[in-house]
């Protein structure tokens, strides 16, 4: 249980990351700091509809992914990061192939996707990625009793 809950708050905070990503590609955080409170009001809405579809989007990928990692207890950053950049293509390819854009646009969205997509993969990999396992392991290796030391003393 306590394996999932991590999983699921590392799924919440690392589309939150990636959201803030894409918003912050938008709106630099210099534009930000010059527009004023209604400028970060719309940025923050932005980002809670971004941090949605990314979660209803990548459920899916992401279910998958932490299985896996689960079970075979990976542990190392390069898992998570691979992961979320190829969920960031497959989402990329779902939202944009079917219209045409212009190269520049295209390449611009590309990279914000990949950037945002690193950004997942860290932030999963902080929160839940680096302790894949280690409920399982515990299990396997069963409880561990340790035998108080002699001293000689009474």
């Amino acid at each position: 249980m306590r394996a999932a809950l991590r999983c699921f708050a590392g799924f919440l905070l690392a589309c939150a990351a990636g959201a803030a990503v894409q918003v912050l590609f938008v709106l630099t955080p210099l534009e930000l700091w010059a527009g004023g409170i209604d400028l970060m009001g719309t940025a923050g809405i932005l980002w809670l509809l971004a941090t949605l579809q990314a979660i209803v989007l990548a459920a899916p990928f992401a279910l998958v992914a932490a299985i896996i990692a689960e079970r075979r207890a990976f542990r190392g950053i390069a898992f998570y990061l691979l992961a979320c950049v190829v969920f960031a293509l497959v989402i990329f390819l779902i939202r944009f192939l079917p219209a045409p854009l212009p190269p520049s646009v295209a390449g611009y969205l590309l990279l914000v996707t990949l950037v945002a997509g690193l950004a997942a993969g860290l932030t999963y990999w902080a929160v839940a990625g680096r302790k894949a396992g280690q409920l399982a392991e515990n299990e396997r290796e069963g409880p561990k009793f340790t035998r108080p030391a002699m001293t000689g003393k009474l």
